[in-house]
């Protein structure tokens, strides 16, 4: 602006600063949510390969290729269990994996494999780790997705129990709720 000392200018943009931090903070979330839409749909041609996939004598043996294409090699128990698994997500009550082996066999690399090589975007919630509360929190909604966390310590004490309970309820319940006290 005219008129105006190096200092003042300064001033004025500082001052302004914040509430433009905030307008594209927004902005940005605008973007991310329209981005990823709530419900995916499929296109015409993935529903063209999805019903052609589903008139294969046997799928399983598809799932099983199509994850073997991805550099999985063997392992088709768990490689069914977690397409089964995936495809629970759209049940009223979906099921839910819990899996445990030896450390570095290759759980956490078929599991991503399989989640973000085969499951559309979008339905993949990707968490390496969460806190006791996260859940409680998550601002988006989280029916017919796939939570996927990472590596998890078997719990022993009641601590470690606690931490993990907002992810039973939701696994059991299909939803969660938290009442919290209010200062007045």
């Amino acid at each position: 602006q005219v008129g105006l000392d190096k200092e003042e200018t300064l001033r004025r943009v500082h001052a302004e600063l914040p509430e433009l931090a905030d307008q594209a903070d927004k902005e940005a979330a605008e973007e991310a949510l329209q981005l990823q839409p709530e419900r995916w749909e499929p296109s015409p041609e993935a529903k063209a390969e999805a019903e052609r996939l589903l008139e294969q004598p046997n799928l399983v043996r598809a799932m099983i290729q199509a994850t073997h294409a991805l550099g999985v090699t063997g392992e088709e128990p768990l490689i069914v269990l977690v397409h089964l698994t995936v495809v629970s997500r759209q049940l009223e009550k979906p099921i839910y994996l819990v899996v445990r082996g030896s450390p570095a066999s290759g759980k956490t690399f078929i599991i991503r494999t399989i989640c973000l090589g085969l499951v559309p975007r979008g339905i993949v919630v990707d968490v390496t780790d969460v806190s006791p509360n996260a859940l409680y929190y998550y601002q988006s909604d989280l029916s017919h997705k796939v939570i996927m966390l990472g590596e998890r310590k078997r719990q022993t004490d009641d601590a470690s129990i606690d931490a993990t309970k907002a992810l039973r309820e939701l696994a059991e319940n299909g939803s969660l709720s938290k009442l919290l006290p209010v200062k007045r």
